[in-house]
């Protein structure tokens, strides 16, 4: 497990930071206007989702966003390398960070419906790293392409953006746990299956001779809110489907003990008891209640700061979240 190996020691527990996805279904205007709603409701901070075929850019409603509120963290979830260069990435965190100081984080992925729909596939581990490296340098002011008229960025902040690496398999943990600044880890929120990606970004971690524990860990969740669990889990029945035939999270379930058995051929099969176990490993699906009782639990993980839910998992503003986890979710929550 994650603290008894490679000496980890276990961080003192610091309050849980909740975040939600912003998606940007409506124009930039309004993508800016539900971010400043979700400031309202009391969450910590505001992911916004990096489709460019949506014809909606998440930079520009970023800095929208950062200009219309004044406490939330705000940041992309998620970029890539694939569609922007090191240096374009770093100008723009620059940028975002004198509209918001210190509110900004550039959170960085391989990429998936982003690169996809410009007909190219997601960036490589090594890709990664040299993305995240070059970011990070440039925005601690590094002359980064020596030999090059201004191959640094003129201007930078004290202390600078930070970068995140945004993974779910082994080796992209790794690569978070050894140059990142942070990890946004979509490997759900059981324990043990958080517990298994922590032994990776603690193997990274050693490797480049950083503490793990000083690696500030975002989890990232799915979550349908509903009248009572059953509804929310009937809904939940594609999610958890793609779950299970995820091709790193699906061994995942596996090695966490969440088995199911064979001969399901879709998201109708799946057996009720199966459907719960599935969602309450790698989510949060259920009444307010149910979302209070998860994102305690999640706030009990060692390492863990933020908590970044993804409610509905569609392109329209989830505004009936923002009044339930106002009225009837934060006030429950430690």
């Amino acid at each position: 497990m994650w603290a008894g190996q490679g000496g980890y020691k276990i961080p003192i527990a610091v309050a849980l930071k909740v975040d939600i996805r912003v998606p940007v279904g409506g124009t930039i205007l309004e993508t800016a206007e539900f971010a400043l709603k979700c400031e309202q409701a009391g969450f910590d901070g505001v992911g916004i989702i990096d489709h460019q075929h949506t014809g909606r850019d998440v930079f520009l409603a970023m800095a929208l966003a950062a200009d219309r509120t004044r406490r939330v963290t705000i940041y992309p979830a998620v970029t890539n390398p694939v569609t922007r260069h090191p240096m374009v990435l770093a100008s723009i965190a620059q940028s975002l960070e004198e509209i918001a100081p210190h509110r900004v984080i550039l959170c960085i992925g391989a990429g998936f419906m982003s690169t996809r729909h410009i007909n190219r596939g997601s960036a490589s581990v090594r890709e990664m790293r040299e993305t995240v490296d070059q970011a990070r340098r440039l925005l601690s002011g590094e002359d980064v392409y020596p030999g090059i008229t201004d191959g640094r960025l003129v201007r930078t902040s004290d202390p600078p953006t930070p970068v995140y690496v945004c993974a779910t398999g082994p080796r992209m943990i790794e690569l978070a746990g050894e140059i990142a600044d942070g990890a946004m880890l979509m490997v759900g929120v059981d324990p043990g299956m958080v517990a298994d990606a922590m032994d990776h970004l603690d193997r990274g971690a050693r490797r480049a001779g950083r503490a793990a524990e000083d690696i500030p860990i975002t989890l990232v969740c799915g979550g349908i809110l509903g009248q009572d669990r059953e509804t929310a889990l009937e809904l939940a029945r594609p999610f958890c489907w793609g779950q299970l035939h995820h091709p790193i999270n699906g061994p995942r379930l596996e090695r966490a003990g969440l088995d199911w058995p064979s001969g399901i051929s879709g998201p109708d099969d799946i057996p009720a008891d199966v459907l719960s176990r599935v969602c309450g490993a790698t989510g949060l699906f259920g009444d307010h209640d149910t979302w209070a009782e998860g994102i305690n639990a999640v706030g009990r993980l060692p390492g863990v700061r933020r908590l970044f839910i993804q409610p509905n998992l569609t392109y329209e503003f989830p505004e009936g979240v923002l009044a339930d986890y106002r009225d009837r979710i934060r006030p429950l929550l430690n």
